[in-house]
């Protein structure tokens, strides 16, 4: 896993949540997470890891909210 190969990598200081931590901050399930996650800014480094750039994200989310 290289960092540098993750385009969203540049939108974000390098803090990256978690599936669990997406759930918890933002109030939404796992199956919407899994849902959205071709929308949403996200690096996925293998198969069974899914990581999201955090101030990515929430301005994501945030702008979802307001429509």
């Amino acid at each position: 896993f290289h960092a540098d190969s993750a385009p969203v990598s540049q939108l974000d200081n390098g803090r990256y949540l978690t599936v669990q931590e997406v759930v918890s901050r933002f109030g939404v399930t796992e199956r919407w997470l899994y849902r959205h996650k071709r929308q949403m800014p996200h690096s996925q480094p293998s198969r069974k890891v899914l990581l999201f750039p955090e101030q990515a994200v929430t301005k994501w989310i945030a702008s979802r909210k307001g429509s």
